[in-house]
């Protein structure tokens, strides 16, 4: 299941305990509909589930109150850690046409004739616009756009493109 960045954790606030996180979402107003975060730090791979005590949000920054963290020696480990949690692709709302990139990673693209191409391995941002890195027999790119990328199915975990086709044919 995909995992959706939603904050990373600067360092502890106050003596109780609390942290203080940017955001890292479109959508601050849904932090507070979660009961428990996973905190992943990227250097080490180690991931904990941890329960929200309470979130309070502010302008430019949120402060997050996890139970059992509870001075800020407890809560110093964490920084730099990420506040994500797990979602199946195609639940987040979302207006139409409207895609998370991250609902993309590990997504099968397939050819009109519905040959495998490969899976998508990261989303590239570019001055170009936005690229799929696929691997599968080779390592590709493709634009993603609605010329290569025509249609996209997330909650059957595959989208269709001919774009592989195109690339060989003007070699």
């Amino acid at each position: 299941m995909p995992l959706v960045r939603v904050g990373s954790i600067r360092r502890p606030h106050g003596v109780k305990g609390q942290l203080k996180c940017d955001y890292r979402t479109d959508h601050p107003e849904w932090l507070a509909q979660r009961s428990h975060y996973l905190v992943h730090d990227h250097r080490s791979g180690e991931t904990l589930q941890l329960a929200v005590g309470s979130i309070e949000q502010l302008p430019d920054f949120f402060l997050i109150k996890f139970d059992g963290i509870e001075n800020p020696e407890d809560g110093q480990r964490l920084n730099g850690w990420d506040l994500m949690y797990s979602v199946e692709r195609g639940v987040l709302p979302r207006e139409e046409g409207e895609v998370y990139f991250f609902e993309l990673e590990g997504m099968e693209v397939r050819t009109s004739t519905g040959d495998v191409v490969g899976r998508v391995v990261d989303i590239a941002e570019t001055g170009a616009g936005m690229f799929l890195e696929v691997a599968g027999e080779k390592s590709i790119l493709i634009p993603f756009n609605m010329e290569h990328v025509p249609e996209l199915y997330l909650a059957e975990g595959y989208m269709v493109s001919d774009y592989s086709l195109l690339s060989r044919d003007n070699r």
